[in-house]
């Protein structure tokens, strides 16, 4: 399959992880599928990715193992109780949006700022109270872990959900080659 990555920065020649380069939010990058991408606002400068079709893994947790991803959570996050283990699978492997999690009890939401962590009246006024900022910083979160559990898994990137419908994540680890159009 044929992803691309637009930039305004310029062409991709390796893909790095955020520690490489401070200009990376994630521990790599989003592509749209095909020769062109959606990502277009004010970047010029598009570099394209083949990776085999068996190593993209599809929306949802469809083309992940359950078992395999709460190990690799566990591992990761030892410090997270089983149910906010459930919830950060739901998060991240089945790519759900932190804005459905959000209730009127936030006491189990993964990576929420421990100010946030409490009792609620309701649903409307935690949503009020969380900093809009906050559950964008950790949704960016999610999907750099999403990443994390399709290289685990095997995968070099993975379909997810964001505001241009279906984008490609593909982390720095990942095997692609770079292709002329």
């Amino acid at each position: 399959m044929i992803l691309t990555h637009t930039s305004p920065e310029g062409k991709i020649n390796k893909i790095k992880s955020r520690n490489d380069d401070s200009i990376f939010l994630f521990d790599g990058i989003f592509a749209s599928e095909g020769w062109t991408s959606d990502y277009t606002t004010n970047a010029n400068f598009d570099t394209h990715f083949e990776i085999d079709d068996d190593l993209i893994a599809g929306p949802g947790d469809a083309d992940l193992n359950y078992d395999e991803t709460i190990k690799f959570l566990k591992k990761e996050y030892p410090n997270l109780n089983n149910n906010e283990l459930e919830i950060l699978y739901n998060l991240v492997a089945e790519d759900e949006d932190i804005r459905d999690f959000i209730e009127d009890d936030c006491t189990n939401i993964p990576f929420l700022p421990i100010k946030y962590k409490k009792q609620y009246e309701d649903r409307e006024e935690a949503l009020y109270n969380i900093d809009g900022d906050i559950l964008s910083d950790l949704s960016w979160k999610f999907q750099n872990i999403r990443g994390q559990i399709a290289i685990n898994q095997g995968f070099s990137a993975i379909a997810m959900s964001d505001e241009f419908g279906i984008s490609f994540f593909i982390p720095y680890t990942a095997k692609y080659k770079i292709v002329k159009e």
